[in-house]
């Protein structure tokens, strides 16, 4: 069973699960799925994902890459659930795959600084996305 459906099943209380695969769902609940998506005006061949004021992950449309800003997740997901860096992209990939029907052919580094990106969603220069207008 895939990890979305494990957190939607756990919500309706039809799935149960350990202390530690717990904390892995809550934390991708978390940091995948309630996320803020936005379009920057100054970038506008790109999807941004949001939550609070730090970008998590970038979209570029129109090279379809997908870009995890959050390095950290490496480190979370090693230290704290034992995933190994192959394991960490698979989860990535599938859950951003799920959720956001994005195919994504290339996980990549972004060209474009977290900071910039930060510092332009702080100037409130953006668009909201509905989740409806990205799956395709």
């Amino acid at each position: 069973m895939n990890i979305v459906r494990k957190i939607k099943l756990r919500k309706l209380k039809f799935y149960t699960c350990n202390k530690k695969e717990s904390k892995l769902l809550d934390f991708i609940e978390n940091y995948f799925l309630n996320l803020k998506i936005i379009k920057l005006k100054r970038f506008s061949n790109h999807i941004f994902w949001f939550k609070n004021n730090k970008c998590i992950f970038e979209y570029n449309l129109k090279y379809n890459i997908f870009t995890v800003k959050y390095t950290k997740f490496w480190e979370i997901f090693n230290i704290h659930f034992n995933y190994n860096d192959d394991q960490t992209n698979k989860l990535i990939k599938d859950v951003i795959e799920d959720v956001y029907k994005l195919s994504i052919i290339q996980n990549s580094i972004s060209i474009i600084p977290s900071s910039l990106i930060e510092h332009e969603y702080k100037l409130n220069n953006y668009s909201v996305i509905l989740l409806k207008d990205i799956v395709k």
